[in-house]
């Protein structure tokens, strides 16, 4: 709903714009030629395009950029997880381990009269 009304306001004050401006024109001249009489209006919308289309490249390539460290942080969580499940699964070696065993088997003898 916020965004029918939203561009309901952009489009009042694009029409509004062009009609207060309607009469008032300029000549537009590049290195080989000039343009007479265009519109003023007109000559802001076409460098409002050029500009838009000229940061288009840069948009696009920062939101790749963007994607792609999501993705690399993702699978590096992916890979830390892994690792961290395979080392919680090793059995402990060493002479703790030895100890901890016999402390079991000990434990377990009933040598009661």
């Amino acid at each position: 709903m916020w965004k029918i009304i939203g561009s309901l306001a952009v489009i009042a004050v694009i029409v509004l714009f062009i009609t207060f401006n309607i009469s008032h024109v300029s000549d537009i001249s590049f290195i080989i030629f000039t343009v007479p009489d265009v519109p003023v209006y007109l000559t802001i919308f076409i460098s409002l395009l050029l500009g838009a289309l000229g940061v288009l490249p840069f948009s696009l390539s920062y939101r790749k950029e963007k994607r792609q460290a999501k993705s690399i942080e993702h699978l590096e969580q992916e890979i830390n997880d892994t690792f961290s499940k395979k080392f919680e699964e090793v059995p402990e070696k060493g002479k703790k381990g030895r100890k901890k065993k016999q402390k079991a088997s000990d434990t377990s003898i009933d040598v009661s009269p």
